[in-house]
C-alpha cells in the first residue's frame, strides 16, 4: 500500500466537524454576561446571590479531564468518570452552608479567587429554551500569609 505524505493508515483525509444551529448573538452574549456575573459572585464570595442564580432542576457538573490511552475510547466527558461537582441545588446549598459556617477553619483566612471564563459557545436543543453551553476557565487562588504591598 504506498502512501502520500502526510497520511497515515489510520486519517486518509480530514472529516468536517458536525454542523451545529446557530444561536443569535444576543443570546451569546446573554449567556457570556451570566457565565461572567456567576464568577464575580463567587470571586466576591457572594455565596448566597450566586446559589439564587440556580434553578430548581439545576444539575452542577465539572467532570475531572483525565489522562488516558488512546486505545481507551471511553468518551472524553463520562459522566461515569470522577467530576469534581456532580450536584443538585440541595448539595450546593449544603456546601455554601458548610463554608460560611464559622466552624469553617480550612478557609480563615478566606481563600482569595479569580475567575477567568472564556471559549464560550452556546449551542441549541431539541427544547425550545434551553441550550448547552461549553466554556473554559481558569481558577487562580491565593491564600499568602504575608500583606503584600504590590
Amino acid at each position: 500500500m504506498a502512501l502520500v505524505l502526510g497520511e497515515t493508515p489510520a486519517l486518509k483525509k480530514p472529516v468536517a466537524p458536525r454542523p451545529q444551529p446557530r444561536v443569535a448573538v444576543e443570546l451569546l452574549l446573554e449567556v457570556q454576561q451570566f457565565l461572567f456575573r456567576e464568577a464575580r459572585l463567587l470571586d466576591e464570595e457572594r455565596y448566597e446571590e450566586w446559589l439564587g442564580l440556580m434553578t430548581e432542576d439545576i444539575h452542577y457538573w465539572m467532570p475531572g479531564i483525565q489522562a488516558r490511552h488512546r486505545r481507551d475510547k471511553t468518551p472524553r466527558l463520562d459522566p461515569q468518570r470522577m467530576a469534581f461537582f456532580d450536584d443538585d441545588l440541595l448539595n450546593m446549598r449544603r456546601r455554601v452552608t458548610r463554608f460560611l459556617d464559622p466552624t469553617a477553619w480550612a478557609e480563615d483566612p478566606p481563600t482569595r479567587s479569580v475567575h477567568m471564563i472564556s471559549n464560550i459557545e452556546v449551542e441549541a436543543t431539541e427544547a425550545a429554551h434551553e441550550f448547552v453551553v461549553h466554556s473554559t476557565f481558569i481558577n487562580c487562588r491565593g491564600r499568602g500569609k504575608r500583606r503584600s504591598t504590590t
